[in-house]
């Protein structure tokens, strides 16, 4: 999950920090959640649509990153399910989505700033912060944004956004 960073072009570097990102969100649910999941590539439909997530923040004085991951509600539950140990029938509320997709983004978030000290490079990891509605406008976090696709062989799927910032978060 390991990516080399040089003295690249934004758009490269945001590039190779999308692979590793999403690397990060698969290791997450492979780990927590038995999940077999793989990268798809990029997203199909509209992205703001129908969707619940959460993100989490990377810092330091030149800037940053905004790690999100997104998905339906349909995979939100079933996700939930699977890190909580609920049964089948179980139907989680929005505060348990909420805590699960925040505990696989901060988690992800954690793989994602272990892959960029590899680089030498630090970062503070913020909270994981919901997101629905209108507050999916804040997983662009602002800056320039690539978007990666997991899905399951039974089509549960996830988008992964990550933003890079050149300048910091006031």
């Amino acid at each position: 999950m390991s990516c080399t960073y040089q003295e690249t072009a934004p758009e490269t570097r945001l590039r190779e920090g999308i692979e590793s990102a999403a690397g990060a969100v698969l290791e997450s649910c492979t780990t927590l959640l038995d999940l077999d999941i793989e990268i798809r590539g990029k997203p199909a439909g509209d992205l703001r649509s129908g969707l619940r997530g959460s993100a989490i923040e990377l810092q330091n004085e030149t800037g940053g990153w905004t790690l999100a991951l997104l998905c339906n509600e349909l995979t939100a539950m079933v996700l939930t399910r699977l890190l909580f140990a609920m049964e089948v029938d179980d139907l989680p509320g929005d505060e348990d989505m909420d805590d699960a997709l925040g505990e696989l983004v901060n988690v992800a978030g954690g793989l994602f700033k272990t892959s960029l000290g590899e680089n030498g490079e630090s970062y503070d990891l913020g909270l994981p912060a919901p997101l629905r509605g209108a507050d999916l406008q804040r997983a662009n976090g602002g800056g320039s944004f690539l978007v990666q696709t997991l899905a399951t062989s039974d089509e549960l799927t996830m988008e992964v956004v990550l933003t890079h910032r050149e300048t910091p978060v006031p």
